[in-house]
């Protein structure tokens, strides 16, 4: 039995070749102990509040990646002592193909470490974010989506470092010198980019605006569903999505709508010079007892701003809280107008329009 174990074949025994095996045979028969091992003491790690919601999706996002950082680690050390057959130590374009192949299981194991990270940070960055989504404040959920954002990048940035460095085997001191040359010709090549970025460092600190709140910037105008790195997202009232560079609404003048403290209407009244002075006081006194019985009512005017031209022009304005929604907004302006209305018909008081007559005249020789 020994001398079986004993032969060799393509330069390594049978008896590495089993212990090799053997060792990625026990992984896989024991994968879902260990990966709810290593998930456990990471949840050791993390704080307790966040540790009672990460069962399910905690689980879901690292699982995958975590079974395959895990596959690729054991592979490797079973692997450790065999030894790469003479066969396969030929050159392709002057490099190694043994240097090849250790060059490409570094950079796939660095990948699956990188990309276990990413998903980890992302499925912290979740339930925090449905944690932030129970408080009334909305700028923490803009904390946590930007901070995701932006070291979603920076993971992966330092992914590819790594992989150069360790896989490729370029010094990182040259690289990153080359880098700051290039990086001086990028910014001015993407110099838009670059200030979207700072804007969004500026929309950040300083809160102009939170996800969830409605704005209006230029022609643009929704509720705001994520403010990125580089451009912030709009649902309009057409239900589209419109991506606004940050720059531009750092710069521009922007209405945030929801931060308002009342909403306003207002509207003018064109009355037929027919109509006496009694009426008109009567009818804007009315006007006046309508609006004053209206809780949702914080102020209000009503007056006879312009006459003698072509019309009694009365202004009416008034200012409603802001607890009511947009549409049981514009039903109480549908119950003002309309209650104009029937006291206008009532009181047969003509409007301006009705009232005008076109006299045509002709020359004569």
């Amino acid at each position: 039995m020994k001398e079986f174990f004993d032969i060799v074949i393509l330069d390594n025994t049978i008896r590495a070749y089993t212990i090799s095996l053997s060792i990625i045979a026990i992984f896989f028969l024991f994968k879902t102990l260990i990966t709810k091992i290593v998930i456990w003491i990471l949840k050791k790690l993390v704080k307790r509040e966040v540790v009672e919601k990460l069962d399910t999706e905690f689980v879901a996002y690292i699982a995958k990646p975590l079974r395959l950082f895990l596959l690729v680690f054991i592979i490797l050390v079973a692997t450790h002592r065999l030894q790469l057959p003479h066969i396969l130590e030929f050159k392709i374009y002057k490099l190694a193909f043994p240097d090849i192949l250790e060059a490409v299981v570094r950079g796939i194991w660095i990948w699956t470490f990188v990309w276990f990270c990413n998903r980890l940070m992302f499925a912290i960055a979740g339930v925090l974010h449905k944690k932030a989504q129970l408080t009334e404040d909305k700028s923490d959920d803009q904390i946590i989506i930007f901070f995701r954002d932006l070291l979603n990048v920076i993971i992966w940035i330092i992914g590819i470092l790594l992989i150069i460095k360790f896989s490729l085997g370029f010094p990182l001191n040259n690289i990153l010198t080359s880098i700051s040359l290039v990086g001086a010709a990028l910014a001015l090549a993407f110099k838009e980019s670059l200030e979207n970025i700072i804007a969004s460092f500026i929309i950040f600190f300083d809160k102009p605006f939170v996800i969830g709140d409605s704005v209006k910037v230029g022609s643009t105008a929704g509720v705001v569903e994520k403010i990125g790195i580089r451009s912030t997202r709009i649902l309009t009232g057409d239900k589209t999505y419109i991506s606004v560079p940050n720059k531009q609404m750092a710069d521009s003048v922007l209405d945030n709508q929801s931060r308002r403290t009342a909403r306003r209407a207002t509207q003018t009244i064109e009355l037929s010079l027919s109509v006496p002075g009694t009426q008109l006081t009567y009818f804007i006194d009315s006007l006046k007892q309508f609006l004053s019985n209206k809780l949702i009512v914080n102020s209000y005017t009503v007056f006879l701003s312009d006459t003698g031209k072509t019309a009694h022009v009365i202004t009416v304005e008034y200012l409603t809280n802001m607890t009511q929604t947009l549409a049981e907004f514009n039903n109480f302006r549908q119950e003002v107008n309309l209650f104009i209305i029937n006291y206008l018909d009532t009181q047969k008081i003509e409007y301006a329009a009705s009232s005008s007559t076109v006299v045509v005249s002709q020359a004569t020789n």
